[in-house]
C-alpha cells in the first residue's frame, strides 16, 4: 500500500514538472510570433472558424495565464495572446 501510495505521489510530481515545461514552451512560443499575426499566437491555420478560434484562446490563456505559470515572461505572452484574440475578433466582426 505504502508503495502505491508513493507511486502515485511520484506520477502526480511528473505530470506537474511535465506541465510546466508546457506551460514555458508555450510563453516562449507565443513571444517569437509575429505581433500582426493573431493566427500564430493562437497556433491555428489561416482558415479557422470563430468558435476554434475561442476554443485554442481558452486553452492556450490558461496554459500561459501569470497565475498559473511561473515562466518570468507568463504576464507579457498573456498580454500578447489577449491582444491577438481581440485583433481576431475585430478582423472577424469587420467581415461579418
Amino acid at each position: 500500500m505504502k508503495i502505491k501510495i508513493e507511486d502515485d505521489l511520484l506520477l502526480k510530481t511528473f505530470f506537474a514538472e511535465v506541465s510546466e515545461v508546457e506551460s514555458d514552451n508555450e510563453v516562449l512560443r507565443i513571444l517569437s510570433c509575429f505581433k500582426l499575426n493573431p493566427f500564430e499566437h493562437l497556433n491555428l491555420s489561416f482558415d479557422s472558424s470563430i468558435d476554434e478560434v475561442k476554443k485554442q484562446y481558452r486553452k492556450i490563456s490558461l496554459m500561459v495565464h501569470p497565475d498559473k505559470c511561473k515562466h518570468p515572461q507568463a504576464k507579457e505572452a498573456f498580454g500578447a495572446l489577449a491582444k491577438a484574440q481581440q485583433l481576431f475578433t475585430l478582423k472577424c466582426s469587420t467581415f461579418m
